[in-house]
């Protein structure tokens, strides 16, 4: 029960001493006055207006900021992800600022909807990295909806995070061209209708570098329109899984991108990662460049249920790469995607000439990137498509 609080000074100072927080203080005064509500309004304003000036004047003079998160905060445990989720919700809600009397530690709290989310920053960094969160059960509809709009786009990419030192964030996708070959239209929509009954679906892209298997997968969700979350293969084998995991749940993509997996260097970890990430999503869409350099029981159905092999554009494809630029197109036609694009910026920036001269060279380039590559795998459940 609360205490009883009457107009003198000396004993609003009491009360306000023995209930250092400032939330205390205010759900003890609420709880105190409720009874006055329907008796003497005036007489109710009069409390509020006594006890909030010795409550303030204490707490400005006398806070001690390492107690302020009390019972009903928790401790967040997103790990690496605080600081982001924190970042984020600062970016749409306002921070309020609550001080010492030093000056140098602060409190930083950050209300949003039924949720808040407090640090104590010491100087200019925050203290200990420790995050406090009120009512964490509503964290996840909150933030799965900001997120993106932080974002800024329905395609996003994780940043950092590979050690203990970086910070991980998180980035809006770089945007690829739009090109809907029979391939993106076809995988379109086989996934379609295994989202329409609910099963979950992992397809493995492979084949040479550079043939657009990354453009592919990207034209795919955007056609369908899913959010997808990209973790590039610098980061796949090190970040650890539960980041992984907690963003898929926080955040809530559609699509999880995992790139260049034969060049993992763990995967024992991977194979129990993909499980674990087909638990928290429907659709995973990766890339490889040869799958004879990686552990058969990662290809097999339940982590990768469909393969589908890309050796070079679809040759409508080439033509838009190049702009209908037909006296190189025989030359070009078998390029991997990315040095097809290589000669078109430099035809625009340089102009046709040196675009021309710069043949030879991409050439050769190609060649070099194929000669380590197996084109005739004996993979199971393969599609050999030239669609991209």
């Amino acid at each position: 029960m609360a205490p009883k609080i009457n107009t003198k000074f000396d004993d609003l100072k009491e009360f306000a001493r023995a209930n250092k927080h400032w939330v205390k203080i205010g759900n003890s005064v609420f709880s105190s006055l409720s009874e006055l509500i329907h008796k003497d309004k005036r007489n109710v304003f009069d409390y509020f207006n006594a006890v909030g000036k010795v409550g303030i004047a204490y707490l400005e003079n006398d806070l001690d900021v390492w107690e302020y998160f009390g019972a009903d905060w928790e401790t967040m445990r997103y790990g690496s992800l605080n600081e982001v989720i924190f970042n984020i919700f600062g970016s749409f809600y306002p921070k309020h600022l609550i001080s010492d009397n030093s000056g140098k530690d602060k409190i930083i709290q950050i209300n949003a909807e039924e949720v808040s989310i407090g640090t104590i920053k010491s100087g200019d960094r925050y203290s200990g990295e420790q995050f406090y969160i009120k009512n964490p059960k509503a964290l996840n509809k909150i933030l799965s909806k900001i997120f993106w709009e932080y974002i800024g786009a329905d395609q996003a990419c994780v940043v950092g995070g590979a050690s203990s030192t970086e910070k991980i964030t998180f980035r809006e996708e770089t945007d690829e061209e739009t090109i809907m070959t029979e391939l993106v239209h076809i995988c379109c929509d086989k996934i379609t209708k295994f989202r329409a009954i609910d099963i979950p679906r992992s397809i493995l892209f492979y084949g040479p570098p550079g043939t657009g298997k990354t453009i592919t997968i990207k034209n795919i969700a955007k056609k369908i329109g899913l959010k997808t979350l990209r973790i590039p293969v610098s980061l796949v084998d090190k970040l650890n899984s539960n980041i992984i995991v907690d963003s898929i749940k926080l955040f809530k993509p559609d699509v999880l991108i995992l790139d260049d997996l034969d060049r993992v260097l763990g995967p024992a970890k991977l194979l129990d990662d993909l499980e674990t990430y087909r638990h928290y999503l429907k659709l995973i869409l990766a890339t490889m460049n040869n799958p004879e350099n990686i552990d058969p029981a990662l290809l097999r159905p339940g982590r990768f249920d469909e393969h589908i092999q890309i050796r070079n554009c679809n040759e409508e494809v080439v033509k838009q790469l190049i702009d209908y630029y037909e006296e190189v197109f025989e030359r070009v036609k078998n390029w991997g995607v990315v040095y097809i694009k290589e000669f078109t910026n430099i035809k625009k920036a340089l102009g046709r000439e040196e675009a021309i001269r710069s043949l030879d060279g991409l050439q050769k380039r190609w060649e070099t990137c194929l000669k380590d590559y197996t084109k005739d795998s004996d993979e199971p459940d393969e599609t050999d498509d030239k669609g991209d």
